[in-house]
């Protein structure tokens, strides 16, 4: 078996048009549900027209 470390984890998310209600809070409660530290390195990318 081998004991070589994993990367450490950086997600990213990536929006489209963050001013929908529903939207939003689906994906910010999702951030907030992550533990403290993959949140930390997490990066939110939010584009709109």
């Amino acid at each position: 078996m081998s004991h070589t470390m994993l990367p450490q984890i950086a997600p990213c998310f990536v929006t489209h048009n963050m001013a929908l209600g529903g939207a939003q809070t689906a994906v910010l409660r999702y951030i907030e549900s992550l533990p403290d530290w993959v949140r930390d390195r997490t990066t939110l990318y939010c584009q709109s027209d």
